[in-house]
């Protein structure tokens, strides 16, 4: 067995040479070299360039060429076609330019392989100027050739799109009311991506969302410090969207004639202290010069504490240190951080409330993870999830009702405490489980099309869409062993990956440059 390295040249199956340019879990991140692009493979599916030696690069052999054609032939139907391609361009504009040798020659740019079914008919994506619509699309491909949850085009690759939204609408807080959820799935079937639904239609609901995705280690429920700030780091909504989220939300707040006053008797006293001094800086002038430090202090920064900044902030003129009272959502007393995270919660969705939003909506995912912890961290993790369920079932008197959901995503493992216990506090405060099942084939296939109509729009391609390249797609990844649990992911980035050898997304014109449409 051989061990993958950085730098290492490679050959891949099907696909010709390449080099490794990260480490991956399963194996590496390979840069293909024939078609310019990067793809997530296995170790099995590649082997080193040369066995023994300096592992230098090696010269592919013809019949390793010829190699990665068939391969494409076979997927496309179109065997031998983009040899007799070759053969037969001219230096006409309109002729389809494709190419059989991977080494261009000086001052000619190498086109991938492309479908000719019609000699006369170009079928080369076309490098138009680019517009709002199809920029979206294109980013949105890009998070899907990297296995990403795209931001964009939700409901148009959301499978069951309509179930989906109605349970979210019956689980949001309209009421004003806090709720806990669970989005429960195995591996693969699509938990991040219904997180990014449920963040996708609160925002268009009028909620402020935030999101984090826990590891068990650096970020995890039992070290609620680093959970806060992470998540006011993610803190947006529909028309929202700002680098001192924190601070834009308290201005917006005493914008709509909310006070320290008016807020004291929610007993939420950080937030009341913060408001005040919000007040106090904006009133004299200093929360843009201190913007950074401010959203620091507000969203747990490790970068600034409270004392620091309110000392700071004293030696301002008309400033006095009694009068500053800047305070962290998280307290460095171990035995308090439970009460001070719930408190962080219920104060960003009263506060989102009176800065006009419908209320706070929170994903938590990849809580599956929290299981292999020291005894000290798993006693704090359980800890703070009592203390969550408390004010969920509204045995909490100390804090006020709020508009709060915060939506689980997990295994759905009853044999993991926390996870069981999830479910108990759900059950017992009126919580929603949403239980996605394993895909399918027939499903699998149905998504590939919605990504060929993005991907038309995307390249402005008039090719109709060929379900034979994803079957064919579908039965590689069957064929390299992939299972329900890595299925979906893989699947999507290969067939953009052979969308691109296809079709060869042009690079992005150059200022000035002519395109193929003048």
């Amino acid at each position: 067995m051989w061990t993958p390295q950085v730098g290492m040249k490679v050959e891949v199956n099907g696909m010709g040479p390449g080099t490794i340019v990260k480490l991956t879990p399963a194996g590496a991140m390979v840069q293909i070299e024939r078609f310019r692009l990067q793809v997530d493979l296995k170790i099995d599916a590649m082997r080193p360039a040369e066995i023994s030696g300096n592992n230098q690069p090696s010269s592919p052999k013809l019949e390793k060429k010829d190699e990665t054609l068939d391969l494409i032939d076979e997927i496309i139907g179109a065997k031998g076609s983009h040899r007799e391609a070759a053969a037969a361009s001219t230096t006409s504009d309109t002729a389809v330019q494709t190419i059989s040798d991977p080494k261009p020659q000086p001052e000619q740019q190498v086109q991938r392989p492309v479908v000719q079914p019609q000699p006369q008919q170009s079928t080369r994506i076309a490098s138009l100027p680019m517009d709002p619509v199809r920029l979206q699309a294109r980013k949105t491909l890009e998070s899907l050739r990297f296995g990403l949850v795209p931001n964009g085009h939700i409901e148009q690759l959301t499978m069951g799109f309509s179930a989906i939204k109605d349970w979210a609408f019956a689980s949001f807080p309209e009421r004003g009311f806090q709720r806990m959820h669970k989005v429960v799935g195995p591996y693969g079937t699509g938990k991040s991506h219904t997180m990014a639904v449920l963040r996708y239609l609160a925002e268009q609901a009028g909620y402020l969302v935030a999101k984090v995705e826990v590891d068990g280690n650096a970020i995890s429920l039992s070290e609620p410090a680093r959970l806060v700030n992470a998540l006011w780091n993610s803190v947006r909504g529909n028309g929202f969207e700002t680098e001192s989220p924190l601070l834009s939300l308290f201005e917006r707040a005493i914008q709509y004639g909310y006070t320290p006053h008016s807020v004291a008797n929610l007993h939420l006293t950080k937030l009341t202290d913060n408001m005040a001094t919000i007040q106090l800086l904006a009133r004299m002038g200093y929360t843009e010069t201190y913007q950074d430090m401010i959203e620091g202090v507000l969203n747990g920064s490790e970068e600034y504490t409270a004392t620091e900044v309110n000392s700071k902030l004293s030696k301002e003129p008309n400033l006095f240190l009694p009068q500053l009272k800047l305070r962290s959502p998280i307290s460095r007393a171990v035995t308090e951080r439970s009460h001070d995270l719930l408190e962080a919660l219920v104060s960003c969705a009263v506060l989102s409330r009176m800065a006009g939003f419908k209320g706070l909506v929170v994903t938590i995912d990849e809580f599956e993870v929290e299981v292999n912890l020291t005894k000290s961290k798993q006693a704090q993790l359980m800890e703070v999830i009592e203390v969550l369920g408390s004010y969920m079932r509204g045995e909490n008197r100390s804090l006020p009702a709020s508009p709060l959901a915060v939506y689980f995503g997990t295994l759905g493992q009853i044999t993991n405490l926390a996870d069981a216990r999830l479910d108990q506090i759900c059950k017992q405060s009126s919580g929603m489980i949403y239980t996605l099942g394993t895909w399918q084939k027939e499903q699998r296939l149905e998504l590939a099309q919605k990504i060929y109509t993005l991907y038309q729009q995307s390249y402005m391609l008039d090719n109709p869409y060929s379900g034979k390249i994803a079957e064919e797609v579908h039965s590689i990844m069957e064929n390299r062993g992939y299972d329900d649990s890595g299925m979906l992911r893989q699947f999507i980035k290969w067939y953009v990956t052979f969308l691109d050898m296809l079709y060869g997304p042009p690079e992005v014109p150059k200022h000035g440059a002519k395109s193929e449409a003048n």
